[in-house]
């Protein structure tokens, strides 16, 4: 949740993009505030690129102005980066699968410790695999059997 924060305040709240190679503010707080906004765009100010392991780890004071901000190569790289980080950082015991035919969300669970659902599902799963593969060996079998009366009756 901290590094979560972290990286709101420093986005959303404090942000800076480049566009066409130009710095332009986009956070909320410092579009906000008139001093502040004059001052992070100039070169007196610690900025660093936007890298989500390392603005996650920033320390802020919500008090004051910011000592540090982090710039985005652009609005498409910064979400980039955010969805990148979030694959790796955010565990969670499922994950969701949206429908288009039936509008709705599905949520997948995945085995936590101790969770004998998710022990259970794979089971069931392997137990589909196991039927469908015996079902095309049966099928082989009796492709083999008839192969083989076939021969019988030529013989005959």
């Amino acid at each position: 949740i901290e590094k979560l924060a972290a990286l709101y305040w420093f986005t959303i709240e404090f942000g800076i993009c480049k566009e066409n190679g130009e710095e332009k503010a986009y956070g909320s707080g410092l579009l906000s505030s008139y001093g502040e906004l004059q001052e992070c765009l100039t070169e007196k100010t610690k900025k660093k690129q936007f890298i989500p392991e390392d603005a996650d780890m920033q320390e802020y004071d919500m008090a004051n102005q910011q000592e540090i901000y982090f710039v985005a190569e652009n609005f498409g790289d910064a979400i980039k980066k955010m969805m990148e980080w979030t694959l790796r950082a955010i565990k969670k015991p499922f994950t969701l699968h949206y429908d288009k035919t039936t509008e709705t969300v599905e949520i997948d669970r995945i085995e936590e410790p101790g969770d004998s659902t998710g022990n259970l599902r794979k089971l069931q799963d392997k137990i589909k695999e196991l039927e469908g593969e015996l079902q095309e060996k049966d099928n082989e079998v009796t492709i083999l059997k008839t192969k083989s009366l076939n021969k019988d009756r030529e013989v005959d």
